[in-house]
């Protein structure tokens, strides 16, 4: 499928709804108290193309598993529709061409189905969830070797 017709199946959430959305999953899922948060999210720097953070959210995960991108393929095929979104980073920072194809500081709804086909479509870190909040999968971009790393958190499995 090519980048307009997974467009067609994907809902670019209102820049409020977005806000709020990562509020929720901060809360939910990051720690924010640790020195590294604190350094690298909550403070923000000026960058040529404006205000951005440095660090990776997952960095400060709360009570993770690490998991293949099969185990993550197949966890995602469990839910309808899915929030995903990404980090707020500077083009300074990140040289690739045409990095961002939405708004990176919007969150996106779509369908697992659609979304496991099309990752390439979107940041190499990003954040998938639900309106639950009791859940995440996130997919990084860095690798171990063998594999590109992904976690977990499965707050429904307390």
């Amino acid at each position: 499928m090519g980048f307009d017709e997974f467009e067609k199946y994907v809902s670019v959430l209102s820049q409020s709804e977005s806000n709020v959305i990562k509020d929720l999953y901060i809360n939910e899922f990051i720690d924010a108290g640790n020195a590294h948060y604190r350094d690298n999210i909550a403070t923000i720097q000026e960058f040529s193309d404006g205000w951005h953070y440095s660090g990776y959210l997952w960095e400060c995960l709360i009570k993770y598993e690490q998991i293949t991108m099969h185990q993550l393929k197949e966890q995602l095929l469990e839910f309808f529709d899915v929030i995903v979104f990404w980090d707020n980073h500077s083009s300074d920072r990140i040289v690739i061409p045409d990095y961002w194809k939405f708004p990176r500081d919007r969150a996106i709804k779509v369908a697992p189905i659609v979304l496991v086909e099309n990752f390439s479509y979107l940041p190499e870190d990003i954040y998938i969830c639900d309106y639950s909040f009791s859940w995440t999968l996130v997919l990084t971009h860095e690798d171990d070797g063998k594999r590109r790393i992904c976690y977990i958190v499965d707050n429904r499995r307390r």
